[in-house]
């Protein structure tokens, strides 16, 4: 009789653990849609080739999965001089993220595209996610631009 009570307490303590909640107590959960990149409101001009052709970041979001992962989706779309603006691409990551004081950081792991690396982001608690992003693949060497989120 004891041991069939203690397992019943128990329980409810063990199903809490290990939960699908994300790592940490900060509220880091929901959707969040790409409002700016480098303080520039979208679409935003990427890159342009030798012609005429150029590449627009035209959004994205970050979607909070379970367990410390979150889902990444960027939206892009290519207008060329031959045949106008062509139909948008997304490429999702599904990656890790860890909390760190006030920051999230968000692991690339070896093979995400130019890993692995570290992003870092900074949650104000609720609305809004900054992400200190690195761009890299069409330009010559990466750089780290500012994405800046906000709360679907």
């Amino acid at each position: 009789m004891r041991r069939s009570l203690a397992l019943l307490v128990l329980l409810p303590g063990a199903l809490s653990c290990g939960g699908d909640s994300p790592t940490g107590s900060s509220g880091f959960n929901g959707v969040f849609d790409l409002v700016s990149a480098g303080g520039a409101p979208l679409p935003l001009l990427e890159f342009i080739n030798m012609t005429p052709d150029t590449l627009f970041l035209t959004g994205g979001e970050i979607r909070v999965l379970s367990r410390g992962r979150l889902s990444l989706v960027q939206r892009t779309r290519w207008h060329t001089a031959g045949s106008g603006p062509q139909p948008e691409e997304s490429d999702t990551l599904v990656l890790s993220y860890r909390e760190a004081g006030a920051q999230l950081l968000i692991d690339y792991p070896v093979g995400a595209p130019y890993g692995p690396y570290t992003d870092t982001a900074s949650f104000d608690g609720g609305e809004s996610v900054t992400v200190r992003a690195k761009v890299s693949g069409l330009q010559p060497a990466p750089f780290w631009r500012m994405h800046r989120y906000q709360k679907r």
